[in-house]
């Protein structure tokens, strides 16, 4: 399916740099859903521009808006956390200038950007101090994202990466019961070190306070942490049927 781009929309006059989305679209006249994306790097690298899944996800008929923000050591927590607010809120109200093609928005993210995402999904003043009517966000893809305190947060505050906290850094401790979106949550038997624990936690916390809305898991077997959301030697993204099923789903 052919597709185009439109590069470097800003989200924010607040700065000059790492302020901007690409917005992919699919090939045709037709409705599509759009997916507000976040890309992981360890909240200390990426690019928009260098992301494999958002122009491949286009070819499967969706649009993407697939924003940069700023990172460690420049940026200090929540400042892309914030970030991540101000493009998710700027896309839900302007993406009509685009395209009026949209159909339903989900946000989603792929390791640090799936720990943004959940901390947005789950500590809800970030998008409701910006005026966003979640009924709008049809889901939420959580790829492979970290629950407890993000290992770079804690690098941060000078403490060993490889501790497990959960405080109000980590979406596990915002969980609460009532209603939300529904979630894709998505690891695998190779995942990073504890990650994929960390998923079930997540999933096990979420049933616990009788999370209202569907939650789908996805435990991938043989792709990497990386390599989940990456072309395979096939030309592949092993999640990408996953997220096509969610979508249709719901």
């Amino acid at each position: 399916m052919s597709t185009s781009v439109v590069r470097d929309i800003p989200y924010t006059a607040s700065r000059t740099e790492r302020n901007c989305y690409d917005l992919h679209m699919p090939g045709g006249d037709g409705d599509c859903p759009l997916i507000i994306y976040f890309y992981g790097g360890s909240l200390k690298k990426g690019k928009k521009d260098k992301n494999a899944l958002a122009p491949r996800a286009a070819e499967h008929g969706m649009a993407v808006a697939i924003a940069d923000y700023r990172l460690f050591p420049k940026a200090k927590y929540p400042d892309f956390i914030n970030d991540a607010a101000d493009a998710v809120a700027a896309i839900i109200r302007d993406i009509g200038k685009y395209t009026d093609r949209i159909s339903k928005i989900y946000v989603g993210g792929h390791s640090a950007g799936a720990y943004l995402c959940m901390m947005l999904c789950f500590d809800r003043h970030y998008l409701a101090e910006r005026g966003v009517d979640r009924s709008q966000i049809a889901g939420w893809l959580l790829l492979s994202g970290q629950p407890t305190k993000h290992f770079s947060v804690a690098e941060s505050e000078g403490l060993d990466p490889r501790v497990c906290i959960i405080d109000d850094t980590a979406a596990l401790y915002h969980i609460r019961s009532g209603e939300g979106e529904p979630l894709l949550i998505a690891t695998s038997d190779r995942d990073m070190t504890c990650r994929r624990e960390q998923n079930l936690l997540l999933a096990a916390t979420l049933r616990h306070f009788e999370y209202s809305s569907p939650i789908h898991f996805v435990d991938l077997e043989g792709a990497t942490h990386s390599g989940m959301v990456k072309p395979d030697k096939q030309g592949n993204i092993p999640l990408m049927p996953h997220i096509l099923n969610f979508i249709n789903q719901t």
